[in-house]
């Protein structure tokens, strides 16, 4: 029988007895054979454990098949960065509902089962509690370019970001994005309470990205606007080829 003993804080022993009725002997080089070779085994499986939890990632989807979705088009470097950091603090933990996923075509062909239409799309965030969804509109052969769509739960696709590190500093804003009409962001100070590591996701997004948390509605309004100003009209002339109407 073999034990781990902590002596100290500081110093790992491992412990033996032969049966129940003797004592417990500290392992030795001069310990019998098998005890040797068995508490090398433990302390291999030991090890190998504790490398797989280091390794361990926190996201909703490993990154093969998160990727994948995006065909050749390959993933945005920045939301390749903001995958490794939900990894790490864990998805819907660091900005309000956000959760980065693999959303099938199912709800894209709710709207139009042209598939000119549902390829011109890649979603690949949940966006709110009541089913909303982020994705890329492509309408660029560099998905770098391409702008940023919610996809609202009762309707209505809308421009929200002219591209990947925009999109993120609304992240910061810790509030998930309401779609009726339009989408905007919205937060009651008085109910407000922040996701658990919104402190580190802040922190990460200005060493990464070199800009600030929004902290007012009027702040996400204007990212917002200023990509729909450039890619809304676009995008509504897009869907009415599917007579689609926003």
């Amino acid at each position: 029988m073999l034990f781990v003993s902590i002596e100290d804080n500081q110093y790992l022993i491992s412990l033996y007895r032969l049966d129940e009725q003797s004592g417990f002997l500290a392992l030795e080089a001069t310990s019998p054979k098998e005890i040797i070779n068995f508490s090398a085994k433990i302390w291999t499986a030991i090890i190998d454990k504790m490398e797989e939890l280091e390794n361990e990632t926190y996201n909703l989807v490993n990154w093969e098949d998160f990727s994948a979705q995006f065909g050749n088009h390959g993933i945005p470097k920045d939301l390749k960065k903001l995958y490794d950091f939900e990894g790490e603090f864990g998805y819907g933990n660091f900005s309000e509902s956000f959760c980065l996923n693999i959303i099938d075509k199912t709800g894209i062909k709710t709207w139009s089962e042209n598939p000119e239409f549902i390829n011109s799309f890649v979603e690949f965030a949940i966006a709110n509690g009541s089913g909303s969804s982020y994705g890329y509109w492509l309408c660029s052969d560099d998905i770098e370019k391409c702008p940023i769509v919610v996809f609202g739960d009762e309707g209505g696709i809308y421009i929200v970001a002219e591209n990947t590190s925009q999109f993120i500093q609304l992240l910061t804003f810790d509030t998930e994005i309401s779609v009726y009409e339009q989408a905007y962001f919205y937060r009651d100070e008085h109910d407000y309470e922040p996701s658990e590591y919104k402190d580190e996701f802040v922190e990460w997004t200005k060493e990464n990205f070199n800009f600030k948390a929004l902290e007012t509605n009027e702040q996400t309004d204007e990212i917002i606007n200023n990509a729909k100003e450039k890619h809304q009209q676009l995008l509504d002339d897009f869907l009415g080829k599917y007579n689609i109407e926003n």
